[in-house]
């Protein structure tokens, strides 16, 4: 139904799960923890990238926004990690266009 109406359905990797109010469950050390772990164990879906979900844009109280910025910036910091935009995602244009 979702493709004869034209939308484009995407997957992800990882998904950093939430309570009922939009508060997200868990700590930013315990998600940079899953992300190692895929990679080492080569688990993405697509290798060496990454589809993170995290539901931001509904989160609800301080502490999920702060350990979502400690994950990022974590991630940035470490210099092993490049974020891009969906459209950069290795042949999704394939199926966008």
């Amino acid at each position: 139904m979702l493709q004869t109406n034209n939308y484009k359905v995407i997957g992800w990797d990882l998904e950093w799960k939430h309570d009922g109010k939009m508060k997200l469950k868990g700590s930013h050390e315990e998600m940079l923890k899953k992300v190692d772990s895929i990679f080492f164990n080569d688990l993405e879906k697509t290798s060496r990238h990454l589809v993170f979900l995290t539901h931001d844009q509904y989160l609800t109280d301080e502490n999920s926004v702060k350990e979502l910025d400690l994950f990022i910036g974590k991630l940035q910091k470490s210099q092993r990690f490049q974020f891009k935009k969906i459209s950069d995602y290795p042949e999704i244009n394939t199926f966008l266009n």
